[in-house]
């Protein structure tokens, strides 16, 4: 733990970890190609009011592995004859190639986390992602309450679209049983 954290834990602030844990399946028709999933943090005190102190991830990027077979097959042809043969000379090369980027930003009220496919002919984004939020209050923790925001860009067989916004909101809540960050 940096010195600055611990010095804020000495003079009482709380930290607490929120977790985001998110998941998405493949259109039936298309691919999704983006999406922007934000979480804005409020409180029922302006007083203590939760912040955010940091997010995890903030730079992200998820691969899969192509294995390609490069090789030589030399031969020399002696008119109809004979073909004479080297033999084979080659390698399999492995390449990662960028299937999905992950980017995070953050201010004191809010996440926004944007994944985006890389390769605009590939399947898409697909799958869970988990997303940390580092949150603290100047005091003991107070109420707590996330709007959670997510848009997606999705790709099909006719145009591009963008959804329209789904948000949910959550709480206030009071913590409760939380365990303390040391």
């Amino acid at each position: 733990m940096d010195p600055l954290v611990r010095a804020q834990l000495d003079a009482g602030v709380t930290f607490r970890i929120l977790r985001f844990p998110f998941s998405l399946r493949r259109p039936t028709d298309g691919s999704v190609r983006e999406i922007v999933f934000s979480v804005r943090l409020g409180g029922g005190d302006e007083n203590v009011a939760p912040r955010v102190h940091s997010i995890h991830p903030t730079r992200e990027e998820t691969h899969d592995e192509v294995a390609t077979d490069v090789a030589l097959e030399p031969q020399l042809s002696l008119g109809s004859v004979a073909q004479v043969g080297l033999g084979r000379v080659g390698r399999t090369v492995t390449t990662r190639r960028s299937r999905a980027a992950v980017v995070g930003l953050w201010g004191e009220l809010g996440a926004d986390w944007v994944l985006r496919a890389s390769d605009r002919s590939g399947p898409g984004l697909d799958g869970t992602w988990e997303f940390l939020s580092v949150v603290r209050w100047d005091g003991p923790p107070g109420r707590l309450s996330a709007v959670l925001t997510l848009s997606a860009t999705v790709e099909t067989s006719r145009r591009l679209w963008t959804t329209k916004r789904v948000e949910h909101a959550y709480g206030p809540y009071e913590l409760v049983g939380c365990q303390a960050m040391v």
